[in-house]
This record gives structure tokens, sequence and C-alpha cells, in this order.
């Protein structure tokens, strides 16, 4: 019997898989799945039908890894292929430690209609016989560059890289179906559309069921000082800045002075939050009561006024992130050096978690510690990023971030340049907003890591220099996105 091929990509790299099958198995029907979770799935259908499967999936590294973390173990699959448009040797190194046979690196994407349109029309100007199109499959090429591994070095897979469940994301709309026959055309009917039948965005209701949940952004670090709750901040404010709802949250309960860098003069106490747990679940008021406006799309909560009563607030976040998730675009957390309940809850729950760190003495020993902390509460290192901060030019800089990021030793990485004389004059004084107005490298350092996540997360915010699009009606808790203050007597 004939292999079957999961393809698990994005429209534009399904010619290239094709290709890739077709180089291995020339016969092989090809299908394409919807994200990780269903590529699991599908995969675990297909073995309990007794069907020789091969996967291949094309994304970004991460993406990539993700997906082959995210297949079942004990479940035989021929070949698994990962396509990664860039990869160095220790993110391959965690690529065939998840599972891969063969990783292909430095893959260029396809030329688009437009372009090849374009060339066709260059061409039969100058006299010279059209190309097939790209699309085109019986006349698909070789791939383009690329640099191909097709075993793992033995020195690169010695330390177990740890095993996560990645969620669902949306690679492609529809499906290339070969016959399906007894458990696994069951299962596949429920995991994946039929084809021709892509959901698209303005075909779902916009609903409150319907409405994405807005992804969790934390910060860590081993040690207090490094610059993260100054990183939190600046982040919050390029996320609103581009039009999002960007919920913040200072989890630094004791002592945090996050609402006094972005200038918020009367801050709210967030202790009468757990008070309301206690009795119930959040009421609106509540919640509106214990929330301070920044700006335009930008809303904080935290600390509480006596530090002691930072302990109980771990139920409010238990209640408090779920319920942001579902009337915020973006939440992002700033985090205390000491994990409360409330700390670890937050990083347990997040989509991304940056581990920021600098060039002190046991600045990188203390990051170090808070990656394994955080693994062991169940964060994936797929979604940890190390953030290098308060890098600059002056001699030994660059021999301390590369130092912190080799013992860090993740795959996701992100420097932040100095902020100059002016940064902490400004954020004393609840400027921050200001620093970001103003171009030079901090703010173009903050900008990139911001829209970097933003991108890889889905977080689609309106154009700096465009409108924002007229939202769609659905219920929302009246947060203070647009007006002033946090509770209006």
């Amino acid at each position: 019997m004939e292999t079957i091929w999961l393809a698990c990509c994005a429209c534009e790299a399904y010619p290239q898989i094709q290709r890739e099958v077709a180089a291995r198995s020339p016969q092989a029907k090809i299908m394409r799945v919807d994200g990780a979770a269903s590529l699991a799935t599908v995969v675990l259908a297909f073995a309990q039908a007794e069907t020789e499967v091969g996967v291949a999936v094309a994304a970004s590294g991460v993406r990539v890894l993700e997906a082959l973390e995210a297949l079942p173990r004990d479940t035989p699959v021929c070949q698994v292929i990962a396509l990664c448009p860039e990869t160095d040797a220790a993110l391959a190194a965690r690529l065939f430690q998840a599972g891969a046979t063969e990783v292909i690196a430095g893959a260029r994407a396809l030329p688009d209609d437009s372009e090849e349109e374009e060339r066709a029309e260059t061409e039969r100007v100058a006299g010279a016989p059209a190309r097939p199109r790209a699309c085109d499959e019986e006349a698909l090429g070789a791939p383009y560059g690329d640099m191909r591994m097709a075993s793992p070095p033995e020195e690169a897979v010695a330390e177990a890289v740890p095993r996560a469940l990645a969620g669902a994301g949306s690679f492609a709309d529809d499906l290339d179906e070969p016959e399906r026959t007894g458990v696994a055309e069951a299962v596949v009917a429920e995991v994946m559309p039929r084809r021709g039948r892509a959901t698209r965005c303005e075909d779902v209701p916009s609903t409150e069921e319907s409405a994405p949940a807005a992804p969790l952004v934390t910060l860590i670090s081993g040690r207090g000082g490094c610059g993260k709750t100054t990183l939190a901040g600046a982040m919050a404010l390029r996320a609103s800045a581009r039009g999002l709802r960007c919920a913040l949250i200072d989890l630094d309960l004791m002592f945090g002075n996050l609402y006094a860098l972005l200038g918020v003069e009367e801050p709210r106490d967030a202790a009468p939050l757990a008070a309301a747990v206690s009795l119930g679940a959040l009421t609106e008021g509540e919640l509106v009561r214990a929330s301070m406006r920044v700006g335009p799309g930008l809303t904080l909560w935290g600390p509480v006024q006596a530090p002691e009563q930072a302990e109980l607030m771990g139920p409010v976040v238990d209640e408090l992130i779920p319920l942001l998730r579902r009337e915020a675009d973006l939440i992002i957390v700033d985090t205390s050096v000491s994990w409360t309940d409330a700390v670890a809850a937050a990083v347990a729950a997040c989509d991304r978690c940056l581990v920021v760190g600098d060039d002190r003495v046991g600045a990188t020993a203390a990051a170090e510690r808070a990656i394994d902390l955080a693994a062991r509460i169940g964060v994936s290192r797929t979604k940890m990023v190390s953030v290098f901060n308060r890098c600059s030019s002056r001699e030994g800089a660059e021999d301390a971030a590369a130092r912190f990021e080799f013992t860090t030793a993740l795959g996701m990485k992100a420097r932040i340049d100095e902020g100059g004389s002016d940064l902490p004059g400004l954020a004393a004084v609840g400027r921050l907003d200001r620093v970001l107005a103003q171009p030079g490298a901090f703010q173009a350092s903050v900008c990139a890591l911001t829209d970097t996540l933003l991108g890889e997360l889905g977080c689609v915010g309106a154009a700096d220099d465009a409108p924002a699009a007229p939202a769609e009606p659905r219920v929302r808790i009246r947060l203070p996105w647009k007006r002033g203050g946090g509770w209006e007597p």
C-alpha cells in the first residue's frame, strides 16, 4: 500500500512539499491538515487503521518544532520531513530530537502569482518561451536553494528536549485528499473541513464564542534590575499603538511600580479583587474599579497597596486571565523575582515567556534557574524567548550577550539596545511613551521584538498610518480601553 503523506503547511509552501514528497514516493497521496493538533490526531487515526504515514511540516522553526513535538511518540511514522526557512545547529538538533528524519533549511518561498505573471510578460516581450507557473504540479522542478541534513549529529542530540503538546494553529485551508476508509475516515472528517469549504474570517459570525482568545506574554528574570518592567511597559505601549487592546498586569504585587513608569497618577489597589473572588466570580464593576487606563487601548491592573496581601492574589489571576483573554487582544504580564502563586499561574498559562537578562554578574545563571523553574511548571522551551537587555557597543557587551544566549540555549532570541541617558529620566516621571516616540536603538529593538511576537501569536492591529477598522458588535465587559480613569463615580 502506498504511503499517505500528511502536509502541515501554509498555502505558499504546499508546492514545495509536493516536490519533496514526489522525490521520495512518486505515487504517494498527500493530505493537507489544519495545524499541529489536527496533525497529531490524524497520524494517530491512520496508525489505528494500520496505514503507513509520512509527515512533512513547513513553517518557521519554532512552529515546526511544536508540530513535531505534538506527534504521538508510540505511533510509527515512516518519514518526517521538517522544512524551515531559517535554522541553526541547535534548532536542527531539537528537530531531530523531536522525531524529524530530515531537515531542509534555507528554502526560499516560491514566487507568488503576481511575480510569475510579471516574469512571464517580460519573457514574452523578450521572445523567450514562457516557463510554467510555480503552482503547476507537473511543472514543478527542483526546490529553490536549500541546505539539507538527513540524519542528526550524535553530539547534537545528547540532551533531551522537553516535550510539549502544541495548540492547533491554522496552517492551511483546504485539502488534497486521498481515499479514506475505516477509522481514519471518521477522524479526518471530524478534525478537518471538506475540500472547497474553507472557513474565512469574514464568514464567522462575530460572537463571544467565536472570538479568538487573546495570547498571553509573560516576562520573567532570575534577578531584579534587569529592565524587565521597563520592557513590559514599552511592549504594551507598542502593541496599543498598533491598534490592539492590550491588558497589562503587574504581578510584582508587593513593590511593583509599572503604573509609575506609565504615568498613572492615581494607582488602583488590586487587593479588592481577592475579596470578590472569595465571594464568587469577578463582576464588571469590581474589575473596572481595580483598573487603570494608561492610554487608548491600554489598561493596567496591579499591584496591591498592602504588600502582605500579595499572597492572596493567586485565585484572582486564575480568574482574571481567562476573562481578559476574551475581552482583550493581547495580555502582557510583568512578574516579580520571587514567584508567588499568582506569578506561577500566569507563567504556566503563557503563550510566550520572555526570559530577560543583562550583562551583570550572576544574571545569566539566575536566568538559567528561572528557565528551569518555568519548565518544571509546564512551560515548553519552544514558548520561551531569550531577551538580552541593555545591549550596547561598549567593550565586552557582545561577548556578554553571546554568553547569555548560549547559556540559556533557547531557540528564539532577541536583544534590546540601551535607551541612552534619556530613558531613566523619562521613565522616572512616567513618560515612557516619549521614549518610544523618539527614533533610536532602544525604540527600534523594542518595536522589532513586539512586532515579531505579535506576528507569531496572530495578533493583527490597525496600521500605524491607517484608521482602525470598525469593530463588529459583540457583547463585552465595558473595560476602560478608551475612557479616562478606572472607575467613574
